[in-house]
């Protein structure tokens, strides 16, 4: 390894403190929003890469990631039923209206299958979630389906 790589590979967290950046970054992936700027699953696999360094336990890696993207999906389940079409106004979002349309269509022809599925469509990934949720489907199906999927994304 060159030796500039080495060096920020030895400054980057280990320990706890890695495992609970992977849950932050697997969170933000999954919001409504966010997720459609942020490069989570590039982040996730590098991560992955870094356990397989030594940073962590690959075990440990893998149930931050998945717990982060289940708060992500709840959370962003939780706005859209609780605020719904509000968002739909919000500036940043009126920009991207051709996706929420995208994900709301994909909602509505798979149903619940779509939560699972959606989970690994990098583009719709947090928004799937906030459709849900808008469109007011029963909590516990959806906690089923965002459970089976983050657990095998």
């Amino acid at each position: 390894m060159e030796q500039w790589l080495h060096d920020i590979f030895n400054l980057l967290p280990g320990g706890i403190i890695f495992a609970a950046v992977v849950l932050v970054i697997a969170f933000f992936e999954a919001l409504v929003g966010i997720g459609l700027i942020m490069p989570g699953s590039v982040l996730t696999v590098f991560c992955g890469w870094l356990a397989f360094q030594g940073k962590a336990s690959i075990i440990i890696v893998m149930t931050a990631a998945g717990l982060g993207a289940l708060l992500g999906d709840i959370v962003s389940y939780w706005l859209g039923a609780r605020f719904g079409i509000h968002l739909w106004k919000w500036k940043f979002l009126q920009k991207r209206q051709a996706l929420l349309h995208t994900a709301e269509l994909f909602f509505f022809e798979h149903g619940g299958k779509s939560i699972f599925f959606g989970r690994f469509l990098g583009p719709i990934r947090g928004v799937v979630p906030f459709v849900a949720g808008a469109s007011h489907m029963r909590p516990f199906p959806f906690c089923c389906y965002s459970i089976i999927s983050g657990i095998l994304w």
